[in-house]
Parts: C-alpha cells; sequence; structure tokens
C-alpha cells in the first residue's frame, strides 16, 4: 500500500480540525503533500490585506501559530502511528524516497529551535528504529544510497543541526561497529573534501559509538586518524573539530 494511501486519513483529520489549514489546503493535490507546502510556506503575505486591515499582523501572527501547532500535531501523530509505513518504505525504495523527500524540509527550512524542527527529527529516527528491528541491513541501504545525499548537504550547511542530524542517520544504521564504520565512509564520500565539516560530524558520532560501546581498534583508528589531520590543519576551526574528537 502506498505510503502517501496510509498517511492521508490520518492528516486528513488533523487538517480539517484547524480552519486555516483545512482553507488553504489545495483540493486539487494530495493532502499530505499541500499540507507539506503551507507548513513550509505559513499564511501567504498579502500586502493589500495589510493596507485595509491595521490589525492584519496580529491576524497573521494568529495564523502561523496555528499552522505550526497543526504541523506539530500531524508530524507527532506520524510518529505514533509510523509503524504503519515500516513494511512499505522497506519493500520499495521509490516509496522510502517519496517520504524521505516530503519531510525532509522539516530538516532544512527551520530553524534547530523551531518545534517542527524537532518533531521532523522525531518522526525520522522512529522510522528508522523500526525500520532496522525489522530489515537492518536494508534499512541501512536505503539511508545511505537514498537518504544520505541531502542528509549530507543538511550535514555541511547547518552546522547548527548536526549532532540531531547525525542521530538520524545512526538511527537507521545496524548498531555494530562494521556497520557503523561501513556508514562514517560514506559519510566521507558525500561530504568529500570539507574536511571541517566531516571532522564536526565525527565529533559528534563518536560519542554515540561510545554510548553504545562499539569503539573498538577499528572504528578507534579512524576517529583518531581523522583527529590528528584536522589538528595539522591550518585553520582554527578545523583544529577545534579535531581536539573535540579526542575531547
Amino acid at each position: 500500500k502506498p505510503a502517501a494511501d496510509i498517511m492521508r486519513p490520518l492528516v486528513l483529520s488533523i487538517v480539517q480540525e484547524s480552519e486555516e489549514l483545512a482553507r488553504l489546503i489545495d483540493g486539487r493535490k494530495d493532502v499530505v503533500a499541500s499540507f507539506m507546502e503551507h507548513c513550509r510556506e505559513g499564511v501567504p503575505d498579502s500586502g493589500f490585506g495589510r493596507m485595509l486591515d491595521p490589525t492584519w499582523q496580529d491576524h497573521q501572527a494568529l495564523q502561523m501559530r496555528e499552522i505550526e501547532e497543526t504541523s506539530v500535531h500531524v508530524l507527532e501523530t506520524l510518529a505514533n502511528r509510523a509503524q504503519l509505513l515500516v513494511d512499505t518504505l522497506i519493500k520499495s525504495p521509490p516509496e522510502f524516497w517519496k517520504v524521505w523527500t516530503l519531510f525532509f524540509p522539516t530538516l532544512t527550512d527551520f530553524s534547530e529551535a523551531s518545534p517542527i524542527f524537532e518533531r521532523g527529527v522525531a518522526l525520522f529516527k522512529k522510522l528508522g528504529d523500526l525500520m532496522r528491528a525489522v530489515d537492518p541491513p536494508l534499512t541501512q541501504q536505503l539511508v545511505t544510497e537514498v537518504a544520505l545525499p541531502s542528509l549530507a548537504k543538511e550535514l555541511s550547511r547547518s552546522p547548527e543541526k548536526r549532532e540531531c542530524l547525525c542521530e538520524i542517520l545512526y538511527s537507521f544504521t545496524q548498531e555494530d561497529t562494521l556497520n557503523h564504520l561501513l556508514v562514517l565512509r560514506a559519510l566521507k564520500d558525500k561530504v568529500g573534501d570539507n574536511l571541517c565539516d566531516y571532522v564536526s560530524c565525527l565529533s559528534c558520532l563518536i560519542s554515540k559509538d561510545a554510548q553504545l560501546s562499539l569503539l573498538d581498534e577499528h572504528l578507534l583508528d579512524l576517529y583518531v586518524y581523522y583527529a590528528l589531520v584536522a589538528m595539522q590543519h591550518p585553520q582554527p576551526r578545523v583544529r577545534v573539530a579535531g581536539i573535540s574528537i579526542l575531547s
């Protein structure tokens, strides 16, 4: 069953409770896709409305708050019902790609302080954990081949979000030393020559590997190697990132 068909009734029941979102949703489009468009865009800016109504700005703020609260409710509901999506996402890489690209803007278009960003992170982590419990190898393959290119770009673009984004990456990764090593190498391939970004990601991920007691000699070799390389770098921020791996 397509993921959109699974999510549609869940999203529709919540959107219909919001007068503002129900009015904005485009009936010609899928309700989930249309909801995400308005989640990203908020209330359209109307200069004409501002001229006619001196309280327009206050009214817009209320509308924006309503859309944000409804968006948070939708994302929380999808995370709570994420088990419904697992079979579809594991069996169909195109369906995984659709869901990933549909909700990835919750990670890119909102600040790290936004409740929408927070709920987007929670949704992806829940999907990762549930999918990994059913089929660990395939789940890891999906994240490295389908999701990692866009995730790596955001890791480079938004340093303030790195810790949360790294948690998403590891939620889809098999919890053993070899597979964490493979994912770290795949991340390096996607980040490319940007040593600062990669070492900064490693400084986030090493603590998670330590918590899982996965730091054997092979994984430690990778962390120590890049820490030492970074500490020889002419840029201070790269050296700081290298030191943070060892601290």
